[in-house]
């Protein structure tokens, strides 16, 4: 009985390789949606067209913007 336990325990565990297929999934639905906006949309939210695959892997890159007048 112990072993069985132990047996759905392990099976409902998430695993390593169940979040890195979840992360690709979900990465993966990302980029499709990015890819379906327009290049204004795109722009409007600070994305090249060509830098989406990387913006969803790696986050997108922080640009120094000068300060605003107050």
């Amino acid at each position: 009985m112990k072993q069985l336990f132990s047996s759905i325990k392990n099976t409902l565990k998430p695993s390593a390789e169940n979040n890195d297929r979840s992360r690709r999934i979900a990465n993966r639905k990302a980029i499709a949606e990015l890819r379906a906006l327009s290049d204004s949309q795109l722009k409007d939210i600070g994305i090249d067209r060509s830098s989406i695959t990387h913006s969803v892997i790696n986050g997108k890159p922080e640009r120094n913007q000068p300060k605003r007048a107050a």
